[in-house]
């Protein structure tokens, strides 16, 4: 949270992902590691002055929003619509709830996707910051960093191996990764 208020210069700030004084909006995508992270998150980021809001999304056999918000209904959430089932549909709607939700930080967790329409509001010279989590050795989510890695202004590690991974293959800097022991 302090590395991510002098980013915004203690202004608002908006996460997209599992991870996040005065903000505008925050904004995150759940993880498939589930509520604990993120519950934790949702309670502690208020502390330090962020607002935080869940993209959730739906899918048409997988991910219920509804679930989530059952388990979690003080949590505010936005819906983001997936049941197309094409990477054009997801991004559609992704683009619509940046436009909606308009935030400054965006923190990815697992949802591809997100990585790409925030790089768009960036090379559209939108001020977004963008922070993704890589969790584990999970070479498929090392794999999409590298391709995002000019983008993003933090990633965020589950331990010191993970963060070695992504600065030697994705080459960001040691003070764009941090790491949050898991």
């Amino acid at each position: 949270a302090e590395r991510l208020g002098r980013w915004v210069g203690r202004r608002l700030a908006f996460v997209l992902g599992v991870l996040f004084a005065v903000l505008r909006r925050a904004f995150t995508l759940p993880s498939r590691r589930g509520p604990p992270i993120l519950e934790s998150l949702a309670r502690q980021l208020p502390r330090h002055g962020f607002q935080v809001l869940f993209g959730l999304a739906r899918g048409a056999g997988f991910h219920d929003p509804d679930r989530f918000r059952t388990a979690f209904p003080w949590i505010e959430s936005v819906e983001i619509d997936g049941r197309s089932g094409t990477r054009e549909g997801r991004l559609r709607d992704l683009r619509r709830v940046l436009r909606q939700v308009r935030p400054e930080v965006v923190l990815v967790s697992r949802l591809f996707d997100a990585l790409h329409a925030v790089s768009e509001r960036k090379l559209a010279g939108e001020d977004y910051r963008l922070a993704v989590t890589v969790l584990g050795n999970e070479a498929e989510y090392v794999v999409d960093l590298v391709r995002y890695a000019p983008f993003v202004d933090l990633c965020v590690t589950d331990g010191r191996l993970t963060a070695a991974l992504v600065r030697h293959f994705a080459g960001l800097a040691a003070e764009r990764v941090a790491t949050v022991p898991g």
